[in-house]
This record gives structure tokens, C-alpha cells and sequence, in this order.
């Protein structure tokens, strides 16, 4: 009970919120309150392990058929690029689609490349 108290308490003051909407509200908060997260946002724990592990999923990914950089990739859940990072840079530009509850992990994501690559990549 004491890890729903949060949300529990959260819902009695918004009666009509979902979960999705309190758990962006609070891991927004948290970022902002310069906390990190295990894997969202711009600080996430352990920069470095956060870049291999993501470079291991994306390995991964070009296993399972991830094998040409003219496929277009909609990656539903993108957080803050972990993987997402690896596969804009392996596709052709306009390639690459990243969804989440809310926009700011993915520009957290964005914040953390080269500019310049994100210009030359455009992904959306």
C-alpha cells in the first residue's frame, strides 16, 4: 500500500486522472527536482551504462531484423532515447517515429546528441 500511497492520494485530488497522467506528473517532478531515474531523462543513472545497455538492445534489434537503415522505426515507449539514440543513428533520415506519454523524455533524449545529428537524422 505504501508505494500506491502516492497515486491513491493524487486521485482523490483528481477524481478523473489517469495513471499515465500522475505517473508523467511525477516523474517530471522528480527530473526537475534534479533526481535521477533508472532510465529517463537527460541525468538517468549511471550515463555510461545507460548508453551500453542501450547499445546491447539495439545489437539486439539488428539480430532480430533490424538490418537496413531504409526501414522506418516506430518506437512505441521511447523514453528518453536509451535505445532510441542508437537506431536514429544506424537509419536514413526521417526514419525513426519515438512515442511516449509525454514529449519531454524523448527531447531529454534529443538533448543529450549532437545537434548536428539530430538535424542531419530528423526524427520525429
Amino acid at each position: 500500500m505504501r508505494r500506491r500511497g502516492p497515486y491513491l492520494r493524487w486521485k482523490l485530488a483528481h477524481p478523473r486522472g489517469r495513471f499515465r497522467d500522475w505517473y508523467v506528473e511525477h516523474v517530471e517532478r522528480r527530473i526537475e527536482d534534479g533526481e535521477v531515474h533508472a532510465t529517463l531523462g537527460a541525468r538517468s543513472v549511471e550515463r555510461e551504462r545507460f548508453h551500453e545497455t542501450g547499445a546491447l538492445m539495439f545489437e539486439r534489434l539488428r539480430r532480430e531484423g533490424l538490418n537496413s537503415p531504409t526501414l522506418r522505426v516506430v518506437d512505441y515507449g521511447c523514453g528518453s532515447l536509451r535505445v532510441g539514440r542508437h537506431v536514429i543513428e544506424y537509419l536514413a533520415p526521417r526514419r525513426y517515429v519515438g512515442l511516449d506519454l509525454t514529449d519531454r523524455f524523448y527531447r531529454d533524449g534529443l538533448s543529450t546528441m549532437l545537434p548536428e545529428l539530430a538535424a542531419e537524422k530528423a526524427p520525429e
